[in-house]
């Protein structure tokens, strides 16, 4: 605190106002420097968006949110070949973006990388897995539209039962397009041809008969899936080129699907149940979402809750909050997990809120001024003003709602977890 007089009668009066002057100079100096400290935001020159990615890094969720596109898909190959070279399993779902794709082959090629969409539809999720695993997926990737109860077991057990017998590794598409109304006749065919043992038709139809309750259930589940998924799942004459997620993992590669729309909701439970058996047996996944919202998708919202050291989640998105449809319970759980978040300019006023208060506040010095007046009336009549420097403290944002807003769309705020920092940059 200080006081500067304005009216002097003598030279020293001046020359102290002077030096009181540039004390508070050098104080309101000193508090700005302290408020910049306090709020510690790291300003580089203009850098490449990667070089804020290091492979050494502890790779924890990671949030691309806002901006230019082609800066987000820089990010995010780069965070992809972070985490394989810590040993994880990429796996990028999208919803139609060419861009990414492209993107990818130019920055990997298509050797370690399995691309597929409409072009290349070569999914088949039971490569190498048991009956009980085939099962397990069909079971876990039900909903409450198309859900198939305990007894449904039952019946896919037999259809499983009878595609082997007929010396046919099950694939999807067969589950997809199966003779439900027939499949008993052609059991019985079969083991009127000898294909098959009575011993094996009476346990196949057994089967059949214990689940039937939920045959209608199982019908509608494929038939739904079939709309959703038939674009990209592998067909009898393209077998020789099916692959899974499970066989990506094993030749230490990494896959990209295109999924075309959020909604497909059996689509993303068939490839999240894979998943969820791949980390079973002890994998890492690294799961890239691009442009996906986050519906009513109770196993993905389940998996994203879920992720940690051996699941770890990308989101990706113009407004990666916006895609969470007001799910905040979820969407913080993620980023409470986050290693890095990269901030650049968002059209949403909530959605700046939103990222604002993931990066927090801090206490601000502020200085306010006060004015009094002194009158000497003794000896000579004089007459004095004094202005008093108080400091108070506030809480403010670390990085307003409105910065946010005004980011060009190559600048980016970027909370790195990692290594405590919060930075500015423009991206070149």
């Amino acid at each position: 605190m200080s006081d500067i007089f304005d009216a002097f009668d003598s030279p020293w009066g001046l020359t102290w106002a002077l030096v009181k002057r540039h004390k508070q100079k050098k104080a309101i100096r000193n508090i700005q420097k302290s408020n910049e400290d306090a709020r510690g935001i790291v300003y580089y020159q203009p850098s490449n968006i990667e070089a804020f990615f290091d492979e050494r890094d502890h790779i924890g969720n990671i949030v691309l949110s806002g901006g230019d596109e082609f800066i987000r898909l820089r990010a995010m190959a780069k965070c992809v070949e972070c985490a394989y070279i810590q040993g994880y399993v990429p796996v990028v779902l999208h919803t139609n973006n060419f861009n990414l794709e492209n993107y990818f082959v130019s920055c990997f090629g298509t050797t370690n990388i399995t691309y597929i969409n409409g072009q290349f539809p070569f999914y088949e999720p039971f490569i190498g897995l048991s009956d009980n695993e085939i099962c397990k997926i069909i079971m876990k990737s039900t909903t409450e539209n198309f859900e198939i109860k305990g007894n449904g077991k039952n019946y896919i057990d037999g259809v499983t039962a009878f595609i082997r017998s007929k010396g046919v590794v099950p694939y999807l598409w067969m589950y997809i397009t199966c003779p439900h109304m027939e499949l008993s006749d052609k059991i019985n065919d079969s083991m009127t041809k000898g294909i098959i043992t009575e011993n094996m038709a009476r346990r196949m139809l057994s089967q059949l008969v214990q689940g039937e309750i939920e045959r209608g259930n199982i019908e509608n589940f494929f038939s739904e899936l079939r709309s959703e998924a038939e674009f990209i799942i592998a067909k009898k004459g393209n077998l020789s080129n099916a692959t899974s997620i499970r066989n990506v993992a094993k030749s230490r590669g990494a896959i990209v699907i295109d999924v075309r729309a959020s909604n497909n909701e059996l689509l993303l439970n068939i490839i999240i149940s894979e998943i969820e058996m791949l980390k079973s047996r002890g994998e890492k996944v690294f799961l890239c979402i691009d442009g996906i919202q986050i519906l009513d998708n109770t196993l993905l919202a389940e998996y994203l809750k879920s992720s940690g050291n051996q699941s770890v989640v990308c989101m990706s998105g113009c407004d990666v909050y916006s895609d969470f449809l007001g799910n905040d319970k979820l969407f913080y759980s993620i980023v409470g997990k986050s290693s890095k978040i990269v901030i650049s300019k968002h059209v949403s006023a909530y959605s700046c809120q939103k990222f604002s208060e993931i990066v927090g506040s801090y206490d601000k010095q502020e200085i306010s001024d006060t004015f009094t007046g002194n009158m000497n009336m003794v000896g000579d009549f004089s007459y004095g003003t004094t202005n008093s420097k108080n400091i108070s403290i506030k809480r403010e944002e670390i990085i307003k709602t409105d910065e946010i807003h005004r980011l060009n769309n190559n600048e980016v705020f970027i909370l790195d977890n990692n290594n405590d920092e919060i930075a500015w940059t423009q991206v070149v």
